[in-house]
């Protein structure tokens, strides 16, 4: 089932049209979080103005490919897909701790078995969500984690695992919660196709497949941004109030552009989606 929505185009500040990856971003409060795939930066912008309003480098991050981001509290949470594990870093301290997935399989990169690719947190820091890009069948999965806090250490076990079943044309790129959490919004493409489908967490099930969701089709907007000088390779996804938000990565085709000017030919894509 497909709906068609309200998508608005959100100026950006000039700044964030370098072709810096944004892998994914988090809104809190009056804060947008947007990680840089492979720059080691973590870039925060005012929610209403969009311009920058400070950014982080980490060079403990090293060879980190951050593909996921969501914020508790003092505490910021991304998905290395490089690694195949979760680092937290407290906000005040820039202190980072690693946290491994033993439960995740992930031979990254590997006969199309593709790692980690979002993660969202519940409001109440208790529950989190962390998408695996593709399996070796060409699914995707979703991992479902109980968290516990003690001793300013985040701890994490395994409740439950979802499969969606894809055809080889289509992934995921990143999930978002639902303001009341009773929805899992997941970010799916395919060449010129960009959707938004939607899972009932209320009463989940083990497996699905990807034409059975509810479907949000956004590709008329995010195709006539793109000839209007749009990158449009969609990679992150928040929700805020009633309202998804999309970033593409504005990707060059090139690495380690991280120190690049920015990219005139190609501007980083912000889009908001009224639910």
């Amino acid at each position: 089932m497909s709906f068609s929505q309200d998508v608005q185009l959100q100026i950006l500040d000039n700044e964030l049209n370098k072709p810096f990856e944004f892998s994914s971003l988090a809104i809190r409060n009056d804060t947008i979080f947007l990680p840089t795939e492979n720059c080691k930066t973590i870039f925060y912008v005012d929610k209403i103005t969009k311009k920058v309003i400070g950014k982080d480098y980490f060079e403990v991050l090293g060879k980190s490919d951050l593909e996921g981001i969501t914020v508790f509290k003092n505490y910021i949470f991304v998905a290395d897909e490089e690694d195949n594990n979760i680092q937290f870093i407290n906000i005040t301290t820039k202190a980072i701790t690693k946290l491994k997935i033993h439960d995740i399989d992930s031979n990254q990169n590997t006969n199309h078995d593709f790692g980690l690719e979002g993660i969202k947190m519940n409001k109440k820091g208790t529950y989190l969500y962390v998408l695996k890009e593709l399996n070796k069948n060409y699914e995707s999965e979703i991992y479902c984690f109980n968290v516990t806090f003690k001793n300013n250490l985040f701890f994490l076990a395994l409740d439950k695992k979802i499969v969606i079943r894809l055809d080889r044309s289509h992934r995921y790129t990143d999930l978002a919660l639902s303001e009341d959490e009773t929805k899992l919004y997941l970010l799916r493409s395919k060449i010129g196709g960009y959707y938004i489908d939607h899972i009932d967490i209320t009463n989940l099930k083990s497996t699905f497949y990807f034409k059975d969701l509810a479907t949000i089709d956004i590709s008329k907007s995010v195709n006539t941004y793109s000839k209007l000088g749009y990158n449009s390779n969609m990679e992150g996804l928040a929700v805020d109030g009633n309202s998804l938000y999309l970033i593409s990565d504005n990707y060059n085709g090139r690495d380690n552009t991280c120190d690049d000017p920015v990219n005139e030919k190609s501007k980083t894509l912000f889009l908001e989606v009224k639910l």
